[in-house]
């Protein structure tokens, strides 16, 4: 797998430069290369990831040329934050349960920020 996904890689950065011979590619046309996919095409951590260890394993491994990857130009892992009631709308759920031993648990649930298993656990 690990073969296939290097050479589809490869393929890219080739089509990129159809003009230059593979022996002739040097650090700064990769680096134009993967701004490129990054910036351009808008490709994700992995994908760019993927590429610059496959441009590596080509310098190193077939050219015989020693090759830094730039990590630098690696988009950053989106970090989103989980979407989170007001507490109107909490409220609002809370005083549509009409079953005491409902709403005491959403309360708990609510308060305390205790997990699912935990609460069965007091409700058994």
């Amino acid at each position: 797998m690990t073969i296939r996904n290097y050479l589809g890689e490869l393929r890219f950065l080739f089509s990129y430069y159809p003009d230059v011979a593979p022996m002739d590619f040097d650090s700064e046309m990769v680096l134009q290369y993967l701004l490129y996919v990054t910036k351009t095409l808008g490709c994700g951590r992995s994908k760019c990831c993927m590429a610059a260890q496959s441009i590596s394993f080509f310098f190193r491994h077939v050219l015989k040329k020693p090759y830094v990857i730039p990590t630098l130009i690696y988009p950053r892992r989106v970090q989103t934050l989980p979407a989170v009631m007001s507490a109107e709308e909490i409220l609002k759920v809370i005083e549509s349960v009409d079953n005491i031993k409902h709403r005491v648990m959403l309360m708990l649930l609510y308060s305390t920020g205790i997990r699912l298993s935990e609460l069965s656990y007091l409700c058994a």
